[in-house]
């Protein structure tokens, strides 16, 4: 068990205002705790994509068309199809900027692939969405979090049908003997059986988060999902996952909702994923349906870990130069030592294995510092540009099953 050594505050002009903490998951919102930093800020204040974060390109003008494997036949009146057509991604700068993916009845006859007939030609679709954003970062591990609104829904309306997400997923087929990382960090879906409204909220809003995993030489997915009451989307709402090698917490307005250890560790590096399905994996839009249904995206952040896991604190220490780095251990003070946190310093240690202040450590009045035990682990970040194929070749047959597909039973 991982325990403090010593801790030792002397001095004839120092008021010890410290805090000590037990050791914990996650103590703080990151954007509050100096050990965690701000890698990627989304704030959608532009009046288009930012390509240094987002990217449509990776799937371009998609088509999709449901098959139902129960009645081994195509169901022609939910075909649907996903554009970047500007009046289904809009951008507002009047105020902090937000992002906006409009879900619509849209009548569109394209030159597409049609999964139902194998064939390449003019196909009609009678549902549209935006095309899905696909980070142009990879991530593994951090603290992942959205802002976005739903629209709200009256007694006669649902939003049945219809899927938004906020997702983290990648599939590099054999990367490291594994073939399938996601993280749902939420998905919502309309489960009424009865469809007569008037609609009860916990159901008109219901939302899940999962994660899946699976290895190449595995048929098997691993999943572990957890399923939720539902939310009034009168106002905005944030949505996180916290991911560490030991496992992935998911949180509702800053509150804990569900924490799953599908493989956390074993995962590589993936990347962020707003879109909605339309239709879902199970049922289709009705009459009850609300549309246009505009799924509106404030911000998205993501903290990731200052690391130097194989890094001591040792003898002197200064607040200017510290970056607040999770490190090995710490053992500051002592004779011939200088160390001292000043009357306007914040100072937060966090060590793996130990934390020691020895004599000659102070805290000076209005001086403030915390000390946790926690794991250290380094957090991967890359930078990539989707690569340009061909129609054909852009989705991966598995995933159009796993979202357009109904479930058998």
């Amino acid at each position: 068990m991982k325990t403090y050594k010593t801790f030792i505050i002397s001095g004839i002009f120092v008021i010890m205002l410290c805090l000590i903490t037990i050791p914990k998951a996650f103590a703080q919102h990151p954007s509050e705790d100096p050990t965690w930093q701000l890698v990627f800020n989304e704030e959608f204040d532009s009046l288009g994509i930012n390509a240094i974060n987002f990217n449509q390109a990776d799937w371009r003008c998609n088509t999709y068309e449901v098959y139902d494997h129960k009645r081994d036949s195509c169901l022609p009146p939910f075909q649907t199809h996903r554009t970047k057509d500007n009046s289904n991604i809009l951008f507002d700068t009047t105020g902090t900027g937000k992002l906006t993916i409009r879900t619509q009845r849209d009548t569109n006859t394209i030159y597409s692939y049609s999964g139902c007939d194998s064939t390449w030609g003019m196909h009609e679709f009678y549902y549209t969405s935006a095309a899905w954003l696909r980070s142009n970062h990879r991530f593994k591990y951090g603290y992942f979090e959205i802002r976005c609104k739903l629209p709200y829904l009256n007694d006669n309306e649902t939003n049945y049908g219809i899927g938004p997400n906020f997702w983290l997923w990648d599939s590099p087929t054999g990367a490291g003997g594994i073939c399938y990382s996601e993280i749902d960090i939420f998905e919502f879906l309309f489960y009424k059986d009865n469809l007569d409204p008037p609609f009860d909220i916990n159901e008109k809003h219901k939302y899940s988060c999962c994660s899946h995993f699976q290895y190449c030489t595995d048929t098997s997915l691993t999943s572990v999902p957890g399923n939720f009451g539902g939310i009034s989307f009168s106002d905005f709402h944030t949505f996180a996952a916290l991911w560490t090698p030991d496992f992935i917490k998911y949180y509702m307005d800053d509150e804990l909702v569900f924490t799953s250890t599908n493989h956390p560790s074993e995962m590589f590096p993936i990347c962020i994923v707003l879109d909605v399905n339309l239709p879902t994996n199970w049922f289709f839009p009705i009459e009850y349906s609300l549309l246009p249904y505009d799924y509106e995206i404030d911000y998205v952040k993501v903290w990731q870990p200052r690391a130097k896991c194989d890094s001591s604190i040792t003898c002197n220490f200064s607040a200017a130069t510290y970056d607040n780095s999770i490190v090995n251990d710490v053992s500051i003070g002592g004779s011939g030592c200088t160390a001292i946190v000043n009357n306007t310093e914040n100072v937060s240690f966090k060590a793996a294995e130990y934390i020691e202040f020895n004599q000659g450590f102070s805290v000076e009045p209005g001086g403030t510092m915390s000390a946790e035990i926690t794991n250290c682990f380094t957090p991967v970040l890359n930078w990539w540009l989707p690569t340009k194929t061909s129609p054909e070749d852009e989705i991966p047959q598995g995933l159009i099953e796993k979202l357009f597909y109904p479930w058998e039973e």
